[in-house]
């Protein structure tokens, strides 16, 4: 008769067998391998994403994603983490365009140009802390009418660094965007 205990996180092992305690004649470690092959493997890598019930069968683990999130809650997740991480990227190139724009119109003169800086500024913050679909709209906008005037009085294309916050800042809020509504709708979502 064998020696039985609970582990830390109460779970019944053997504590008869020579490896780490638990026993592979439960089933419960078994690997599809004949047993001349070795060990099973349970290292992370290794355990499939389900649970295996004796009783019942293989089953899926289900959805881990939480329920009841607002917006900045749900783009928190580890899921949607890339596309939060390009909106800050877009916030924060904003913020240096505005620092760029602030300096050139105090070394040249320019002080309406710190109407730009404003306009970068908020647009920046909105992109970054509120993940705002509406703020990278406008800074579409602004991208295209800071390109046109640029064409207009120099004839080349300035404001490339918010051409480039207000492309990634775009593409990642409608992708935040789709995944949110689909969150909203359904309870999980695809990003």
């Amino acid at each position: 008769m064998g020696n039985n205990d609970f582990n830390s996180s109460g779970d019944f092992y053997n504590t008869d067998t020579p490896d780490n305690g638990f026993s592979s004649s439960d089933g419960f470690f078994e690997s599809d391998t004949p047993a001349a092959a070795g060990p099973a493997d349970n290292t992370a890598s290794s355990v499939p994403n389900f649970f295996e019930d004796p009783a019942q069968g293989a089953y899926e683990i289900p959805n881990r994603i939480p329920q009841g999130l607002d917006y900045l809650g749900f783009t928190e997740l580890d899921e949607v983490k890339k596309e939060s991480g390009r909106m800050k990227t877009a916030g924060i190139l904003c913020f240096v365009s505005a620092g760029i724009t602030a300096l050139l119109g105090i070394f040249l003169g320019y002080y309406s140009i710190f109407l730009d800086v404003a306009i970068l500024l908020v647009l920046g913050f909105f992109i970054m802390k509120r993940k705002s679909f509406v703020a990278s709209v406008l800074l579409c906008v602004y991208a295209g009418l800071n390109v046109i005037v640029s064409l207009m009085q120099d004839g080349s294309i300035g404001g490339v660094v918010v051409i480039i916050a207000a492309a990634y800042s775009i593409f990642a809020s409608m992708k935040l965007r789709k995944a949110w509504k689909e969150y909203q709708q359904t309870g999980s979502f695809t990003v």
